[in-house]
């Protein structure tokens, strides 16, 4: 969720970055003010509303089986899986959780700065005194603030409207009302809040400020005698340069550059026409920024050869370039698998085999549909990942060179359906928040025909230590363990998910961190587990030994 965030928000630089730059390049020197009124807000709105389009490749409906999948209960773990559904919830702080943190930290910022700047003006209309000027209320003020207008009210020091410039002033801000300037610096406001790392929306928010003034001079021209006195009247004019977010402050800095826009000659209609470069600039803007999930499901990938299956597991990483799931989120969909799927009771009495491919389409972090498909050339979604799914074979027999058993296949395709529902009932980080297709290769296959030196997740005969489950032997692991009390005394406490194997000779090997929570903890939990005596391995039948890997949860200054 966080990353897509992220990706989000660059997109929006990027976006109001090129329109800023087209502005700055062909339309910051015309006269025509309400066009690039209009392209300066565009410029916040496009980058913010073309990221959130989605375009939806067209999938085959007719193939294969397909249904709706429901909510469901909570995943049903047995006590030989330990913890691998759950083990991505918790997690260490990222390089992109500092980003992201850090981020949230400016937007803060710059809200409350827009708090603040309202709150002080609410102060100063209390404190001022009111009057009415074509029926705008204008505040008085006794400070030595600059004219400044504010949604429908205009504020004025009590010296300055005394004098002789006062009524080119008061038509100055009228202006700004009237053309209603207030509602593109809320926008400006808002989108700077958001956008606070991007230099261009800081020069964007200056830029609308700027057209503004135009804007209002253009007005104030057209109802006053001498254009040349008006300008004097703003030269003359000396104030602080207090300025507030929302508001339009008066600002001598720029008077050189009103000025100059008010004696420049008429852009020519014909150079109107360079508004039409907008529809290409469009058309860019939506082919780069919008979210085209079809670009992320038009290649099937290839899927590894690694054995697993179900009572008989490989946990292993498989070796897949893509990079639309990571090792550990293709480790937790398997994980889900092998303990919601069984191999058929019909088709292992029949030792029938089957290879198809299941499709999963995700609206908003949700599984909303599966389909199942004979051959990858019937859909276009990625192919991520291979889920192989075993059993022992009931004779000597296989079902190798037969025909496709229909009634077998829709019964192998509705087990697998069934229990792709309980994805949703893990945290996936490539789910979260995302409209996504993808698919999973689904591989029922004979135990006779896999590999034998394979490390497994279920088998029949699980491993025992000294007589009992892995829950005898994580109660081993705490007794072992002491919590430091440097760390204790620092509050940082909680589980470190440790993952190892038990071989053929019921030594305990290639012990690995899964999830960490200091380097001190998870040492000391590492260490605990690789001390273990040995345990009575497992076995596929009562004479096979084999490797079966485990997961356990070391507790530190929590409950046990």
């Amino acid at each position: 969720m966080i990353e897509s965030i992220l990706i989000y928000l660059i997109k929006v630089a990027i976006g109001s970055s090129i329109l800023f730059s087209c502005y700055q390049l062909f339309f910051k020197g015309d006269t025509f003010y309400v066009r690039n009124r209009l392209f300066l807000i565009l410029s916040i709105l496009l980058p913010l509303l073309i990221p959130l389009i989605t375009i939806e490749p067209a999938v085959n409906p007719t193939l294969g089986h397909s249904g709706a999948l429901l909510p469901g209960a909570t995943i049903a773990s047995t006590s030989h899986y330990v913890d691998t559904g759950i083990t991505n919830t918790i997690h260490r702080i990222t390089f992109i959780d500092i980003l992201f943190y850090t981020y949230i930290t400016g937007m803060l910022f710059m809200i409350s700065r827009i708090l603040v700047g309202i709150f002080n003006i609410n102060r100063i209309q209390r404190r001022g005194k009111k009057i009415k000027y074509h029926g705008t209320i204008v505040v008085l003020t006794d400070s030595d603030l600059p004219p400044f207008s504010y949604t429908k009210k205009i504020f004025v020091p009590d010296v300055l409207y005394k004098s002789e410039s006062s009524s080119s002033i008061l038509k100055h801000e009228l202006a700004h009302i009237s053309q209603r300037h207030y509602i593109d610096i809320f926008l400006a406001e808002l989108f700077l809040s958001l956008q606070w790392f991007n230099p261009f929306a800081w020069a964007l928010k200056k830029a609308i400020k700027e057209n503004h003034e135009y804007l209002a001079d253009n007005s104030v021209a057209t109802k006053i005698d001498s254009i040349k006195q008006y300008q004097l009247s703003l030269l003359g004019i000396t104030c602080g340069e207090k300025t507030f977010p929302l508001a339009h402050n008066f600002n001598r800095r720029i008077i050189k550059k009103r000025i100059i826009m008010m004696n420049k000659s008429r852009t020519k209609p014909g150079v109107m026409l360079k508004t039409l470069l907008l529809i290409p600039l469009i058309a860019i803007l939506v082919a780069s920024l919008v979210n085209n999930s079809s670009k992320a499901v038009n290649i099937v990938q290839p899927v590894s050869n690694l054995p697993v299956s179900p009572f008989m597991t490989n946990m292993d990483p498989l070796s897949l370039d893509t990079t639309y799931f990571s090792d550990n989120s293709k480790r937790i969909i398997r994980g889900v698998f092998y303990t919601n799927i069984m191999y058929p009771k019909e088709a292992i009495l029949k030792n029938y085999e089957h290879d198809f491919y299941l499709v999963l389409k995700i609206d908003n972090g949700e599984i909303v549909e599966t389909s199942t498909f004979e051959s990858p050339d019937d859909f276009s979604a990625p192919v991520i990942d291979e889920v192989k799914i075993a059993a022992f074979e009931t004779n000597e027999a296989t079902n190798a060179g037969k025909p496709a058993d229909n009634k077998l296949n829709t019964i192998i395709h509705n087990e697998t359906l069934d229990a792709a529902k309980n994805l949703e009932k893990v945290e996936i980080p490539e789910l979260q928040g995302k409209t996504i297709e993808f698919a999973l290769k689904m591989s029922y296959e004979l135990y006779s025909q896999m590999g034998k030196d394979v490390v497994w997740v279920v088998v029949q005969n699980m491993p025992s230590f000294r007589g009992g489950t892995v829950d005898d032997f994580r109660q081993w692991v705490h007794q072992q363990i002491s919590y430091p009390e440097e760390i204790a005394d620092q509050g940082i406490k909680g589980p470190v998910f440790v993952m190892f194997v038990v071989d053929k000779d019921g030594s305990v090997t290639d012990t690995k961190i899964m999830k960490g929570l200091h380097p001190v903890l998870d040492k000391i939990a590492l260490d605990a587990v690789k001390s273990s005596p040995k345990w009575e391995p497992g076995h596929l039948n009562s004479e096979d030994p084999v490797k079966v890997r485990y997961s356990i949860t070391v507790k530190f200054g929590e409950q046990q």
